[in-house]
C-alpha cells in the first residue's frame, strides 16, 4: 500500500519510525511548517529516507491537495496533526484515514486527553487507533491499548509514554491492513466525553479542594501551561507539590502555614499541600521567592 503520513513533533517522529521499521511504503509526509527543535527527530527521518515532505500553512490549500492526490495514497496514517483535515483529503484514500488518539475512546475526546486523565485522578488511560471522520474523534475503533498512570506521572511523562505506545499501535494496525484487514467497532456515543485544551482558568488552583486533587492538577499541567495561583499580586506557577498531613483547624484554604526544607506548606480544603517548586510568572527570567518569603501570607 502507498501510505501518506501526517504528523508533528515527537509523536509524529515515533509513529513514522514505527511505520518505516515495518517496511511500510511511505510515499510522503505532511507536517507543520516548523523546523524548530521539536521537529528535529521527524525531519531527521524524512531526510534519511528521502521522503517527499509537505508543509502547508493549511491542509485546505488547493496546490497542496493537488500534489497529495498525485501520490495516489491507499491509506493515510495520522499521528498528532494540529489542524482539521479537509473533506477532500478525508475522501481521497480508498482504505481511509487512521488517527492516533491518546485516550481510550470514546472517553476523553479532544486535544489534550492525557492531561485531563491526570486531573480527574484516573489510574489508567491508553491509546486508540480509529478511523478519522468529519467529526473529531468519533470514527470506528480499530485497536486500543491500555497504559497505567503512576502517582508520579506528569502531563509530560505520560504524554511521552503514550506517544510510544500510540506509535507502535498505529504501525501494527497499518500492518494488519496490509495483511488483509482489521476488525472495527463503533464507539458508544452514550459513554463519550469531550474536553478542550486546559485554559488558563482551568489551570488556576482552587485551594478549597483537597490537597490530593490540587496535586493532580499541578502534575497534569507540568510543564505547560503550569498550574498557578496568586501571591502578593503576582502570579505564581507551581511546578511540583506533594500531599502533606492534616491542615490545622480553623485555617482558611490557601493559607501558608509554614516552610521547611525548601518547601511551603499550604492549607487546602482537605489536608496540607507541600509546594516544592515554583516561580513567578513574568516575561523576565524566572525568579523564585524563597520559602521563607511566602510565610504568613496567603495564596489566592
Amino acid at each position: 500500500m502507498n501510505i501518506l503520513f501526517i504528523g508533528i513533533y515527537g509523536l509524529g517522529a515515533q509513529a513514522l519510525d514505527a511505520l518505516l521499521r515495518r517496511g511500510c511504503k511511505v510515499v510522503g509526509v505532511v507536517t507543520k511548517p516548523d523546523r524548530g527543535p521539536g521537529q528535529s527527530a521527524l525531519f531527521s527521518l524524512i531526510e534519511r529516507e528521502r521522503l517527499p515532505v509537505f508543509m502547508p500553512e493549511s491542509p485546505r490549500e488547493a496546490s497542496f491537495l493537488d500534489r497529495v492526490e498525485a501520490l495516489k495514497p491507499d491509506l493515510v496514517a495520522v499521528a498528532g496533526y494540529h489542524l482539521r483535515i479537509p473533506l477532500r483529503l478525508l475522501r481521497l484514500p480508498p482504505r481511509g484515514i487512521l488517527n492516533t488518539h491518546l485516550s481510550l475512546l470514546p472517553r476523553y475526546r479532544g486535544p489534550s486527553p492525557w492531561k485531563w486523565a491526570i486531573i480527574r485522578g484516573e489510574q489508567e488511560t491508553g491509546v486508540t487507533i480509529h478511523r478519522m471522520t468529519e467529526r473529531f474523534d468519533e470514527g470506528a475503533v480499530l485497536d486500543q491499548r491500555r497504559c497505567a498512570i503512576s502517582d508520579d506521572d506528569t502531563g509530560e511523562s505520560l504524554f511521552q509514554r503514550l506517544s510510544g505506545l500510540g506509535a507502535e499501535t498505529l504501525a501494527d494496525v497499518v500492518q494488519k491492513f496490509q495483511d488483509g484487514g482489521v476488525e472495527e467497532r463503533a464507539q458508544d456515543k452514550a459513554a463519550a466525553t469531550y474536553d478542550s485544551s486546559p485554559t488558563e482558568q482551568d489551570a488556576r488552583i482552587p485551594w478549597t479542594l483537597p490537597a490530593r486533587v490540587i496535586r493532580d492538577l499541578i502534575r497534569a499541567l507540568h510543564p505547560r501551561p503550569g498550574a498557578w495561583t496568586t501571591w502578593e499580586g503576582e502570579r505564581i506557577r507551581i511546578r511540583r507539590a506533594a500531599v502533606g498531613g492534616p491542615s490545622p483547624a480553623g485555617v482558611a484554604p490557601g493559607t501558608i502555614v509554614g516552610a521547611q526544607g525548601g518547601s511551603v506548606q499550604v492549607a487546602t480544603g482537605e489536608g496540607l499541600l507541600n509546594v516544592q517548586e515554583w516561580h513567578v510568572d513574568t516575561a523576565q527570567p524566572l525568579r523564585s521567592p524563597s520559602a521563607e518569603q511566602f510565610q504568613c501570607h496567603q495564596f489566592v
